[in-house]
């Protein structure tokens, strides 16, 4: 096999980030560089990858491919049964998957296996594959199996990676790194991104091209520093991009608390014109209180009033009943005593006739006669004012009779 391709230090950009952002943060992403030139340089003819998840390390083999147009076979065998805790279901991850390769490598030769490992293995021939992907289970017995069950597969001179090599949390897959360095004496390892160690198993071939190509001298500790920067690089855009996100939210949600400032000050304004006309009405009402006590006062005075006023009056009708008797009384006496009156009238008016067939004998009965008709004229308006008076009344008639009684006297003498 004759390979004189020189190595290439390529600068790419992975579409799949655009459609799973968080592949850019994977834990494989430090070695996405490597590899992509990595396939460039050996242009393997088959690729096989045991264990792909969300499919870091299985897009960049399918960049590689399609933007070198490599004729490169690539599978990807896993169960995509989702992880404890994940945020999403092993199905969906998997639909995922098969999304970002139909809408940005539809070109490239890539076959899905949904199956465990060991169920693969008849679908490929001994010593078909180029580049074997190691990145499954990570426990000793779980790399040990895939190794040994997988290397037959492997062609002469064939490339085997393993992934997570120097994984803070995943002790049996870097155990059994170091068990199978001191096997083998052709590989090479990557201690960033949880480790990545490349192992020539069947040959040395790449490994001496590599070399000759000045990738242990020039380009291997290029990898470390650039995914150094990369990783920063693209956590700084991340953050830069929360930071723009957060400022426009931050401006948004200031302009809202200005608008919310101009509506609480108008608001406050309202409820201040509020209290004012509440402290108004207050103020009105304490007013009407005060004057619907007052009223009350007054309604009690004035009710205090009627009842003394509704008692003397009714004092005033006990008094009135009883000069209306008293009254009556007073008539009944008075109208018996014009009907005394009356007949004393008569008699005096027979006695005036008598009078008269006397006139000539009885000079001085005349005059007499007279007076007593003065003193008749007189009773008649003796009898209207007792109608007002009854006390003027008793004297008058007290008069009368007494007049009477000397008439009487007189005149009976003289008889």
């Amino acid at each position: 096999m004759n390979h004189d391709e020189p190595w290439v230090v390529s600068d790419p950009s992975y579409d799949a980030d655009q459609l799973n952002p968080k592949l850019k943060f994977a834990y494989w992403e430090g070695h996405r560089d490597f590899a992509y030139d990595l396939l460039h340089f050996v242009r393997p003819a088959r690729l096989v990858e045991l264990g792909s998840q969300y499919g870091c390390s299985l897009f960049t083999f399918c960049q590689a491919v399609r933007d070198f147009k490599l004729n490169t076979e690539i599978n990807a065998v896993d169960m995509w049964s989702g992880d404890i805790g994940a945020e999403i279901t092993g199905e969906e991850v998997y639909a995922l998957v098969q999304k970002t390769a139909a809408t940005y490598y539809p070109e490239v030769n890539l076959h899905l296996f949904q199956m465990r490992f060991d169920q693969a293995l008849p679908d490929f021939a001994d010593e078909s594959i180029d580049i074997l992907h190691i990145d499954g289970g990570h426990t000793f017995e779980d790399v040990e199996r895939d190794f040994t069950t997988w290397l037959p597969k492997l062609k002469e001179n064939g490339i085997v990676l393993f992934h997570d090599v120097y994984s803070p949390i995943d002790q049996g897959s870097c155990d059994h790194w170091e068990k199978t360095k001191k096997e083998y004496d052709c590989y090479f390892e990557f201690t960033h991104s949880c480790g990545l160690g490349v192992l020539f198993p069947k040959g040395r071939y790449w490994y001496d091209k590599l070399e000759a190509a000045g990738f242990f001298e020039y380009y291997k500790d290029l990898y470390f520093y650039r995914s150094k920067y990369k990783y920063t690089q693209a956590r700084f855009d991340e953050l830069k991009g929360l930071y723009e996100e957060r400022y426009l939210a931050i401006e948004q949600q200031s302009k809202m608390i200005d608008e919310r400032d101009e509506r609480i000050a108008a608001d406050e304004k309202l409820v201040a014109e509020k209290d004012a006309a509440i402290a108004n009405q207050s103020k009105i009402i304490d007013e009407r209180d005060a004057r619907i006590a007052a009223d009350e006062k007054l309604v009690a005075e004035k009710d205090a009033a009627i009842a003394s006023q509704t008692k003397l009056i009714e004092e005033r009708d006990i008094t009135i009943a009883s000069q209306t008797k008293l009254i009556d009384e007073r008539d009944a006496r008075i109208a018996a005593d014009e009907k005394l009156v009356a007949e004393k009238d008569a008699a005096i008016a027979e006695q005036t006739r008598l009078i008269d067939e006397r006139d000539k004998s009885l000079a001085d009965a005349h005059k007499i006669a007279e007076e007593r008709l003065g003193i008749v004229q007189q009773q008649g308006n003796i009898i209207q004012t007792l109608q007002q008076q009854n006390a003027e009344y008793e004297a008058i008639i007290k008069r009368h009779w007494m007049s009477r009684l000397e008439f009487r006297k007189r005149y009976g003498e003289e008889k």
